[in-house]
């Protein structure tokens, strides 16, 4: 009996992981891709393109976003830190930089993550991890520097991450009203006169 729940629940945890790769594709350069097509509010193109640098710059700061190169469209890029484990417990092994293209046509929006590099981090004089200074590699193309299971674990990893900036974006666009006024009842804090008594 241990033996058949032990088997399901590795079955059930490596279904979950799957389900976060199947998020990352390959594209035209073979390259790990994150691509999602989704429709976008009736809101005209320009509208959607300030509203969606309104949310990068509120909610992901770290994202360098380019000036546009053409009208209906945010560049950028950004890094994750990846754990060994989870988030909670588990120790930082290195970062991922990407590459994060948006584009608006046709009532229609595309999100596109690529061009995943990573960066092992190590421990520094003062216990703390840090980049290895030269260490770049492309996550399709490691030269067996990962392990299948690093590699397994960093691929859900990221495609946690960009699920979780799509889920969030798309929230964003659909009601961008409700969302500042979240934002601003969040920011409302009472203030008190400790000079005057």
């Amino acid at each position: 009996m241990k033996i058949f729940c032990i088997t399901v629940l590795l079955l059930f945890i490596s279904f979950l992981s799957f389900a976060q790769k199947a998020l990352l594709v390959f594209n035209e350069q073979n390259r790990y891709t994150y691509y999602q097509v989704k429709n976008a509010p009736s809101a005209g193109n320009d509208t959607l393109t300030i509203q969606a640098a309104q949310f990068i710059k509120k909610n992901y700061p770290k994202i360098i976003s380019n000036k546009a190169t053409k009208a209906n469209n945010i560049t950028g890029t950004g890094n994750v830190v990846l754990f060994k484990g989870n988030a909670t417990i588990g120790r930082e092994e290195g970062a991922v930089c990407y590459k994060l293209s948006i584009d608006f046509k046709d009532r229609k929006y595309r999100l596109i993550f690529t061009d995943f590099i990573f960066t092992p981090y190590q421990r520094n004089r003062y216990g703390v991890f840090v980049p290895k200074s030269g260490v770049e590699m492309p996550l399709e193309n490691n030269n067996n520097r990962l392990t299948k299971i690093q590699q397994s674990t960093y691929l859900d990893q990221i495609g946690a991450y960009c699920t979780a900036f799509d889920k969030q974006l798309a929230q964003h666009l659909a009601n961008p009203a409700v969302q500042e006024k979240h934002g601003q009842d969040r920011q409302e804090v009472k203030r008190v006169s400790t000079k005057e008594w």
